[in-house]
């Protein structure tokens, strides 16, 4: 029977802040050589939001100080405080030519992430240069609400007989929508560890494979020709992939606390995907989502404590 020699929990909450970008765009069939081949894209630019998480890992060993088995997990809630959406049509392929482009705000919503996994560390040098390999899970979901939108471009073609400005009347008193991207499945990091007297040093990099579920609410479709359903207007589903890297320094405040400020940066993306339609009479059109991206950055603050 193997039991442990001796087990240790850090517990860490955290205070953090993030930028965040965020795309998509879907073509006009399924198979995506029906002109134009980008029909609309939409794009989040510049989304700022505040976080506040907490972190934890259980670090056990068996018999041996330089092989420890770990587990660890986090959690975490992010109000969205501001951004610019941008929605684009097009009627040529390759974006070539724009039936209509507006700009709105983003105001406010919210994210949540969750993660956990279950590894092992290894001493190369004891209490100098440690090195991980650890497996796990997350899931990470962004509801941004957008407002107050400005008509920039209309080709008559594709609306016609209405002006910018009476466009950028109805966007502003009445443009109210959301979208959910949600990022889950499972990924695989490795990390090094450098440690001198008081102080550490951690890099970690990591990989993700998944799926990706998008859904919007199109308020302003929510009447009028071919009026959409509330609050699901439409989805988006696809394969995903990712990656981040993290710089983490460590202080060590005393016999059991620590003093940790982080830097954190990814980028996800998917193939291609399904896209729905969801119309009011209960009709569902299908077509291509070429694809979702999305890249992140973030910085952290936090004070981790030992129970041994």
């Amino acid at each position: 029977m193997l039991l442990a020699a001796s087990l240790t929990l850090s517990l860490q909450p955290w205070l953090g802040a993030s930028h965040n970008d965020l795309s998509w765009n879907i073509a006009q069939d399924l198979s995506g050589t029906l002109a134009p081949n980008v029909l609309s894209e939409l794009t989040f630019e510049d989304v700022r939001a505040y976080q506040v998480g907490l972190a934890g890992d259980l670090r056990a060993e068996f018999f041996r100080p330089d092989l420890q088995l770990l587990v660890e997990g986090e959690a975490s809630l992010a109000s969205i405080e501001r951004g610019t959406s941008t929605d684009a049509d097009f009627l040529r392929d390759n974006r070539a030519l724009i039936g209509s482009l507006s700009k709105a705000d983003i105001e406010g919503d919210e994210a949540e992430a969750w993660s956990a996994g279950i590894g092992f560390s290894y001493a190369l040098v004891p209490d100098a240069h440690i090195i991980g390999l650890i497996a796990g899970a997350y899931r990470q979901d962004s509801d941004i609400n957008f407002r107050n939108g400005r008509q920039l471009i209309v080709n008559a073609d594709f609306i016609p007989g209405v002006s910018i400005d009476a466009l950028t009347r109805n966007l502003q008193q009445r443009l109210d929508s959301n979208y959910l991207a949600e990022w889950s499945g499972s990924w695989v990091a490795g990390q090094y560890e450098f440690r001198r007297q008081d102080w550490s040093l951690h890099l970690r990099y990591q990989q993700y494979r998944g799926d990706y579920y998008g859904e919007g609410r199109w308020n302003l479709r929510a009447e009028g020709r071919f009026p959409l359903q509330q609050p699901r207007s439409f989805s988006h589903d696809a394969d995903s992939a990712g990656e981040s890297w993290e710089v983490e320094l460590e202080y060590r405040l005393g016999e059991r606390s620590a003093l940790h400020v982080q830097w954190a940066a990814g980028e996800w993306d998917t193939g291609r995907g399904l896209a729905r339609i969801f119309f009011a009479d209960g009709t569902v059109a299908r077509t291509r989502l070429n694809e979702a991206e999305q890249s992140s950055s973030e910085i952290r603050i936090g004070l981790s404590y030992v129970i041994e």
